[in-house]
């Protein structure tokens, strides 16, 4: 499905809703899976929620669903010992938890994915469950296949480097291993703030998790279910509704966001006000309103979600913005740096890449109206937030096409209804 962008409706100011922390939803219901219980939620289920949902009725778990709250009824099945197969469209982190959960268990679980998240890096999660005691198979990629039950133990690398999620799996899961689980400081890499926020994830069930400087000990010793969660909103979602601001010179305010979150992506805060807009808290939300008055240089290591918006914003900025060490921009659902920095350009952005992030160079010359049907289409890659940041490009752009735009249901199913502007679906794909 493709949108093309209208003129912006006039409004005051805005008011949205953040959609569900798609983050929170997942590590929660990886604990559920072994446990039962329930997540409480405010929003629309994001595709790679459903798809993870789907994956554990496969495995054997009830789960049943009503308006704002997953029920798990009952966990997985602990005692079949028949191989089964699990499918995933697309989502990286509901593959690498399930395929961690399936070293928990007594049968084999393999995972398929869907074209693009086949090409996703498994191996370094496949290689450290079964140092840890699993039967693995598979990888680089997808398919992969993983069997318990796993021992355990101490963790020495898990490809930490590539991303946090790996590690994230293996502590989700820990304390069903009969040695526990270690992970030494040298383990640790990048986006450790989802690292942290899993870690209170765990804290949430009861189960004990001991920090040593930074060397993470989570001892055997699975909780007693049922439990009980609740996931807010969706820091990584509500940048690109809070960046807006900018884009239409109308404050926009976002309900259903906590500024004490303990989600990385919280830091957009922070981030537009370096930039010079305003970001104010009230209890109606989290505003943002002002203009970009000023470049920036930011350091996106732990917070990669975040570089297609503030390179975006690199439209409005009088001075250069540089998105900076984050070389693993490149494992996400595209090459953030090579397919982000391409998209850019075809909007009439400079843009330098680097080997860990780019350089986007002065403000776009005005507004440009493209209906007069020679109208520029910005290609996504099947990346939710490369299609958030076209979005933004969108707004000062009438007639822009945003190509593949469904991929937003992969964390974000209401976006274009949500996000300020107009958006014109247009199904049949032209050729180019």
């Amino acid at each position: 499905m493709d949108v093309v962008a209208g003129v912006p409706r006039p409004a005051g100011s805005w008011q949205v809703r953040a959609p569900l922390s798609k983050s929170e939803a997942l590590r929660a219901l990886t604990i559920l899976a072994r446990t039962g219980g329930m997540l409480g939620h405010d929003g629309l289920l994001p595709d790679d929620v459903q798809g993870f949902i789907h994956a554990l009725r496969a495995l054997g778990a009830t789960v049943g669903m009503a308006d704002g709250t997953v029920f798990v009824h009952s966990p997985v099945d602990l005692l079949a010992t028949a191989p089964v197969t699990v499918h995933l469209a697309d989502g990286a982190a509901p593959a690498r938890f399930l395929l961690a959960l399936a070293a928990t268990l007594s049968r084999d679980v393999t995972v398929v994915g869907g074209p693009s998240l086949s090409r996703r890096p498994t191996f370094p999660l496949l290689a450290t469950l079964g140092s840890l005691g699993a039967r693995v198979s598979g990888g680089p990629g997808l398919p992969a296949t993983v069997g318990g039950p796993a021992q355990g133990g101490h963790c020495t690398d898990a490809g930490g480097t590539i991303s946090s999620q790996f590690l994230s799996a293996l502590l989700l899961v820990a304390a069903w291993f009969e040695k526990g689980i270690k992970i030494p400081a040298e383990a640790r890499g990048v986006s450790d703030g989802y690292i942290e926020l899993t870690l209170a994830t765990l804290r949430h069930a009861g189960i004990d998790v001991n920090i040593v400087g930074r060397d993470i000990v989570v001892p055997a010793g699975a909780p007693v279910g049922p439990l009980m969660f609740h996931v807010g909103g969706d820091w990584s979602g509500a940048a690109p509704l809070l960046a807006s601001a900018a884009f239409i010179d109308e404050p926009v305010t976002v309900m259903g966001l906590d500024p004490r979150s303990a989600q990385p992506d919280v830091a957009i805060a922070g981030h537009l006000q370096t930039l010079g807009l305003q970001v104010t808290v009230s209890p109606d939300g989290v505003t943002a309103s002002g203009r970009v008055t000023a470049g920036g240089t930011f350091d996106v290591e732990h917070t990669p979600d975040l570089a297609p918006i503030l390179a975006a914003l690199g439209d409005l900025a009088p001075h250069p913005i540089r998105i900076q060490n984050a070389p693993h921009l490149r494992h996400k659902e595209s090459d953030r740096i090579v397919d982000l920095a391409s998209m850019l350009e075809s909007a009439g952005l400079n843009v330098v890449a680097h080997a860990d992030g780019m350089v986007v160079r002065g403000a776009f010359p005005g507004d440009r109206d493209l209906r007069d049907g020679t109208g520029i289409v910005l290609e996504t890659r099947s990346d939710h937030r490369l299609a958030f940041a076209a979005a933004l490009l969108g707004l000062r752009r009438p007639g822009l096409v945003i190509a593949g735009a469904e991929c937003v249901a992969k964390s974000f199913p209401s976006f274009f209804d949500t996000c300020p502007g107009t958006w014109l679906e247009r199904p049949e794909r032209t050729t180019r």
